[in-house]
């Protein structure tokens, strides 16, 4: 018998359907902003894979992980800088204020790459530390 797939959970689905106005609703409801699908995904990493920069900013605003990772190691500024779009264009404008934020919180810049994240998370040094933060125990 073959496996079926669970379905995305309603506010990573909301993403995946590119749904603004539902994502804004299921956070206003309390959703969990960092649901994931089965391929690792938050709203927040959908949000930044599919371009949807208004919706990672919100999502970041209302205190999504920036520095959650799918499984292989991809990060919202990641998927971010690796297609900048053009200077002078509103997604242009929206995906830089978006990178901007998440450098002001603390996001690394240049952001890693994945192959580099999923070696930091193997071992214990991802997500980095954020000011005021104390160090994992065992960590070193």
């Amino acid at each position: 018998m073959a496996e079926t797939k669970e379905a995305a959970p309603p506010l990573a689905q909301a993403a995946l359907d590119r749904d603004l106005e539902r994502v804004r609703q299921l956070v206003s409801q309390g959703a969990e902003l960092e649901q994931r699908t089965d391929a690792g995904l938050t709203p927040l990493l959908i949000s930044a894979a599919t371009d949807q920069y208004d919706m990672a900013l919100f999502l970041v605003r209302e205190g999504a992980d920036i520095f959650a990772a799918d499984d292989m190691g991809a990060t919202a500024g990641a998927y971010a800088a690796v297609r900048p779009f053009p200077e002078g264009t509103e997604q242009g404008r929206v995906q830089a204020e978006f990178l901007e934020v998440l450098e002001a919180r603390g996001f690394p810049m240049p952001p890693p790459r994945p192959a580099a994240v999923r070696k930091l998370r193997e071992t214990g040094q991802w997500p980095p530390l954020r000011a005021g933060e104390a160090a994992p125990v065992g960590a070193n």
